[in-house]
């Protein structure tokens, strides 16, 4: 099943609204350690650093 298109053109963020993105997630996230679930370049090669990596399957979902 495709993804419909959005009702308007996604642009990407700039670094100042990506970092206060950022910012603003962490503020109001619980304390705690924070879980990325990645695929793909994220995987292979994270963008930021990691405590620990563990292998994960998300059952019902798929690449298409």
């Amino acid at each position: 099943m495709a993804c419909a298109p959005p009702d308007r053109p996604v642009t990407p963020l700039t670094e100042e609204e990506r970092a206060s993105s950022l910012r603003n997630t962490l503020a109001i996230a619980p304390p705690g350690s924070i879980h990325v679930f990645g695929y793909g370049s994220l995987m292979w090669k994270p963008c930021f650093p990691f405590a620990e990596r563990r292998r994960a399957t998300l059952d019902g979902y798929h690449r298409d």
